[in-house]
């Protein structure tokens, strides 16, 4: 009996430890968070109507909308991404913040950043544009609305 023990440990012990790989790999796998619905950002009624009824999913210059949350501290933040590039175009009231804006309308400061990756800067070419983009939305209801 202890013969049959020795000749089926090798294949035993090769299957105890292709199970425990598979799992260590199973555990570290990247995938990636998956948002609950209570945590993602809202925009409420006004912000909404200022940016003249924005929708997650849309596309702005080639750049779809990731994330819309607002206001807040008087701001709004656009999530924007492209081929893996993603940056966050905010928008508050003139005067509001002492950065100088990307663009400005007669009521609202239009702004970007928080480009990721890091490494890579967003295009100058599309700046412009999502922001000509936002600053035409903004135009229609600025006078309206008060973040």
């Amino acid at each position: 009996m202890a013969d049959r023990l020795r000749a089926a440990a090798p294949p035993a012990v090769l299957a105890v430890l292709c199970l425990a790989l598979a799992i260590a790999a199973e555990l570290g796998r990247d995938e990636p968070a998956r948002p609950t619905t209570h945590a993602l950002p809202t925009l409420d009624a006004q912000a909404a109507e200022l940016l003249d009824g924005l929708r997650v999913g849309e596309r702005i210059a080639g750049w779809t909308v990731i994330t819309l949350a607002g206001p807040h501290e008087r701001a709004i933040d656009i999530g924007l991404e492209r081929d893996g590039q993603r940056f966050v175009v905010t928008i508050a009231p003139m005067g509001a913040r002492p950065e100088n804006p990307a663009l400005q309308t007669e009521r609202y400061a239009i702004y970007y950043g928080h480009a990721t990756p890091p490494d890579r800067k967003v295009p100058d070419g599309a700046v412009r544009a999502i922001t000509a983009a936002l600053a035409r939305r903004i135009t229609r209801h600025e006078h309206a609305i008060e973040l």
